[in-house]
């Protein structure tokens, strides 16, 4: 039902899942570097916002993310 009010919905869900989901909207390669632990996220997060803004939430779990070209990547 999120998917039709525009939001991405994560209850517990892994960094590896929202990431592949992520690299789905927004068309982009997703690469983990180094040790990546599989932090679980739990909340909302609106589908309309850029990459970069999502990235930012985030990173608010000790997580990095760095663009390059049509690729993001995933650091912890």
């Amino acid at each position: 039902m999120a998917w039709r009010s525009g939001l991405y919905v994560f209850r517990k869900t892994g960094i590896r899942q929202i990431m592949q989901q992520l690299a789905r909207w927004y068309n982009v390669e997703v690469r983990f570097e180094g040790d990546v632990k599989d932090i679980e996220f739990t909340g909302e997060i609106s589908r309309e916002l850029p990459l970069a803004s999502v990235l930012k939430i985030l990173e608010q779990q000790d997580l990095h993310f760095r663009l390059e070209g049509g690729a993001v990547i995933v650091k912890h």
